[in-house]
């Protein structure tokens, strides 16, 4: 009987240790996508901040022709 109890009492272990194993594992790799996803969220921040800059000197370089072409008395369209 005590033999049994043994034996059993190791396959519940050998169990534990592979789900030990596995949450490990899934922990890695959640861990992995969440760097991959702060780089991609840093990358997109930095595109948008330079695009928003481009904007920025777009209008501001508008603005400056359209005064420009204003005080020179050119319609502007």
């Amino acid at each position: 009987d005590t033999v049994k109890e043994i034996e059993l009492l190791r396959e519940k272990l050998a169990g534990a240790e592979l789900a030990q194993e596995e949450a490990n594992n899934l922990s890695n790799i959640v861990h992995s996508d969440n760097v991959r996803l702060e780089h991609d969220v840093a990358f997109l921040k930095a595109v948008l901040d330079d695009t928003q800059k481009e904007n920025l000197v777009g209008i501001a370089l508008d603005k400056r022709s359209s005064r420009r072409r204003k005080s020179q008395g050119i319609p502007i369209t």
